[in-house]
This record gives C-alpha cells, sequence and structure tokens, in this order.
C-alpha cells in the first residue's frame, strides 16, 4: 500500500495539482497534506475544494491558523502573504472546517507508528526543521517515521531505526524553485521517495503574475 504526502500549497491550485496527478499515476491509496492550503496565492478555495474531492487527511498550517484568527499575522506581511483575501473568499462552513483541523496527527498503519505534524513535535504550527537541523531529540521519540512541512525545503534522514522526513512544498518550494516536492510512501517495503516534479512555470506566469508579490514569483526562478 503506497501514501502520498504533500504540503504547503498556498493557495497554488497548479502546483497541487501537479502532484496529486502523481499520486493518482502511481495508484496511492491515501493522500495526506500536511497544512497551509492558504496564503501568497489566490486560489485557496480551489486548493480546498482539490483535497476534499480526494479525501485526503489534512492538517492545520501556521498559515491556516492564521486565517481562523489562531495566530496573528504581521500589517506589513499581509500584502505578501494575502490571508484576508482568501478569508473574504471562503465561506463560513470552509472556515468551520480548518477551525477543525489539527496541526499534527498520530497513525499506525502496517505496524507503522507515524507521525505527521506541519512544523514539528516541539512546535507542531511553528516549528522549523531543515536539513542542516541536528535531528539527535527526533530519534529519542516512539515513532517509525515523522512527516513534517512548513519549511518548503524537503529531505529524508534515516538513523537508529527512524525515519525523519520534510515533504517540502507542493506550491512554493523555497530550495529548487521550479521543482514542485512531494512524498511517496510504501507502508510494506517502507520504501520512502522524496519526489521532484518540475512545474509548468510558464503557465504559473500566466495565471498568477499579477496576482501576487513579486517576492513570491521570485521564488520560482532560485
Amino acid at each position: 500500500m503506497k501514501i502520498g504526502l504533500l504540503s504547503d500549497a498556498h493557495g497554488n491550485i497548479l502546483g497541487m495539482k501537479t502532484c496529486i496527478d502523481f499520486f493518482y499515476h502511481k495508484q496511492v491509496k491515501e493522500i495526506f497534506f500536511l497544512g497551509d492550503a492558504v496564503g501568497y496565492f489566490p486560489d485557496a478555495v480551489p486548493v480546498i475544494n482539490l483535497l476534499q474531492s480526494v479525501q485526503a487527511i489534512c492538517l492545520m498550517g501556521n498559515h491556516d491558523a492564521t486565517l481562523i484568527g489562531n495566530l496573528e499575522i504581521e500589517n506589513n506581511k499581509e500584502e505578501v502573504c494575502q490571508i484576508k483575501r482568501s478569508r473574504q473568499e471562503m465561506t463560513s462552513k470552509q472556515l468551520h472546517q480548518i477551525s477543525t483541523l489539527l496541526p499534527y496527527k498520530q497513525l499506525e498503519i502496517g505496524g507503522k507508528l507515524i507521525l505527521l505534524v506541519h512544523g514539528s513535535p516541539w512546535d507542531p504550527l511553528n516549528g522549523y526543521v531543515y536539513p542542516d537541523t541536528d535531528l539527535k531529540r527526533f530519534f529519542g521519540l516512539p515513532f517509525d517515521i515523522i512527516f513534517m512541512g512548513h519549511t518548503h525545503i524537503p529531505f529524508i534522514h534515516q538513523s537508529k531505526g527512524a525515519t525523519v522526513v520534510n515533504v517540502g512544498s507542493c506550491g512554493l518550494p523555497r530550495d529548487q524553485g521550479g521543482l514542485a516536492s512531494c512524498v511517496l510512501y510504501d507502508l510494506e517495503s517502507g520504501q520512502c521517495d522524496l519526489v521532484r516534479i518540475p512545474l509548468d512555470i510558464e503557465a504559473i506566469k500566466r495565471e498568477y503574475k499579477n496576482k501576487i508579490h513579486p517576492s513570491v514569483m521570485d521564488c520560482f526562478f532560485r
């Protein structure tokens, strides 16, 4: 049984659809989204609708928490993040559904104890875990594998019988801007693959150039 994991779509429906199409091609049985459906791009509602249509199991991210008022955003960041715009476009039902999410989830599948978390085990909403983060604390936790998002920079690290994974971002990668990131995990074999999928940058430019902050568009040309 294969599962697919992705995170941080941030209202970029083109990027997220690229990864979900890949999951269907690989015949995944379950999709997990690790948070931040909203922010930066204008298509938060289509992103949420697509996640619902594929019956994805979703977490709350820090931008999602800001959307429903659980976190505050600095006024000078609204021009870039565009949280208020997303809030205005959503129905009360959609906002309520987001409010019911948690930033973490524990699962036991196929004898594997799995932690899904947006940030980190110690700071589920805002913890940043990068490829060069000291991971010693992780290997004392009672999980076979930990999947995270939030940083938009993916990695896989295996040690002492445990695996730590940052799935990166399907909507706004911050390491290689032209490559969406997601993860394919085979529960039977334990094989965990970090997948980078080329984005159609020209399509993103056509769709979003005049709708997002220039600094956001610049991320795709790193």
